[in-house]
């Protein structure tokens, strides 16, 4: 515990560094081309989060426009970039996420501008959400705090490209909001195999256990939605991998459902790569998010790459028809008839789209796919 907590403090001391919110020439080449890279830079100064995926896709970019011999250098996108000293003058791309991706523009005036886009687009998020909260009020008569906000912003339409994360449905959210864009598959973290979980499961039961592995914003990810709906039905539970206490007017909403129902399991942050998740994995024969807006959501393939069957909102970002479900309907009425209806399949079934929804992710949702898009992306743009 003590060795964890001196690197936590370590990684704190590092990061409010200006020296680390700005990487200068990571590979250090002396390529003529350069690339100015607005996103995170945590991943090269404290090594893999396994809590997301952006921190080994990082890596992966970095060293994509590395291969294309490009210097590269990293700004933390949030960074104050008017207190950073940088090395180079002039870029010939400045790629990556606002704010520092507009500033960036600004100060340095590239040849070519690529926006990366990790979600839906703004205009359609903040209202998504919003919706939400007003929803919950009418059922509550209270209104939370909007968490997923974010500023407008013009970075879409300035840049000359957009990458981004997602299917048919998060690109159309960009419809007449930029000049061109071009999808990539987001990757997942697998460090348990299909098999392993799949032996020790009990179908019989497992129809009856549900994850939801959601990060921040529960509204935002549809967890009061959940919650309405598994409080009514105490054969059937509910395992939550997300730590909601860090929201507190939604946790004291829902104190009663997240810790005094038999059925509701709050489990608090679950990191993919311990036993607890296993364990949850192992009992549970169905992953759900029910989100109102995502680019292309990457809790969801973690847990089919180890055979939980998907049941989605389409604005998840993910085309799994194939293998799970969709909610044609983001209703609560809709969403619980299609739980019920899950809970009463059959070992066949369940087996069947449990293969099926391991072999999407493992096809689809691997750092291979993603460095594959991201290659062919560039290669249009460039």
């Amino acid at each position: 515990m003590m060795s964890k907590l001196i690197k936590i403090g370590a990684y704190i001391k590092d990061i409010i560094n200006p020296k680390r919110l700005y990487i200068s020439n990571y590979f250090k080449t002396d390529f003529k081309k350069k690339v100015l890279i607005s996103y995170i830079t945590r991943p090269f100064i404290a090594g893999i989060d396994v809590g997301h995926s952006n921190s080994i896709e990082s890596f992966e970019v970095v060293k994509i426009f590395h291969n294309l011999g490009y210097q590269v250098d990293i700004v933390q996108y949030g960074a104050k970039i008017e207190s950073i000293k940088f090395k180079n003058s002039q870029y010939d791309i400045v790629f990556g996420l606002e704010p520092n991706f507009l500033k960036a523009i600004e100060k340095f005036r590239p040849k070519k501008t690529i926006y990366y886009a990790t979600g839906a687009h703004y205009s359609f998020q903040n209202k998504a959400e919003n919706d939400r909260l007003l929803d919950l009020k009418k059922r509550k008569g209270v209104l939370l705090e909007q968490r997923r906000f974010v500023f407008p912003h013009e970075s879409s339409i300035i840049a000359d490209a957009v990458i981004c994360f997602g299917n048919k449905w998060t690109m159309s959210t960009y419809e007449n909001k930029c000049k061109r864009i071009e999808p990539v598959r987001t990757s997942a973290y697998t460090f348990f195999s299909f098999n392993e979980i799949q032996d020790k499961k009990n179908r019989t039961e497992a129809r009856n256990n549900f994850m939801c592995l959601a990060s921040a914003g529960a509204v935002h990810k549809g967890l009061d939605i959940l919650l309405d709906i598994f409080k009514k039905h105490p054969d059937i539970h509910l395992y939550i991998c997300g730590d909601i206490k860090k929201e507190k007017d939604f946790f004291d909403l829902y104190n009663k459902e997240l810790l005094h129902t038999s059925n509701i399991h709050y489990m608090g942050w679950t990191s993919p790569d311990s036993e607890e998740f296993k364990k949850i994995a192992t009992k549970c024969a169905f992953s759900i998010l029910p989100s109102c807006s995502e680019g292309m959501n990457g809790a969801i393939p973690t847990c089919m790459q180890l055979g939980l069957i998907p049941l989605v909102s389409e604005e998840c970002g993910l085309d799994i028809e194939s293998c799970g479900i969709i909610f044609e309907k983001n209703l609560i009425e809709f969403i619980e008839g299609i739980i019920l209806d899950c809970s009463q399949k059959s070992d066949s079934w369940l087996r069947r789209k449990s293969f099926d929804s391991y072999q999407f992710a493992k096809n689809n949702n691997t750092m291979k796919a993603f460095s594959k898009d991201f290659k062919i992306a560039l290669n249009k743009i460039l």
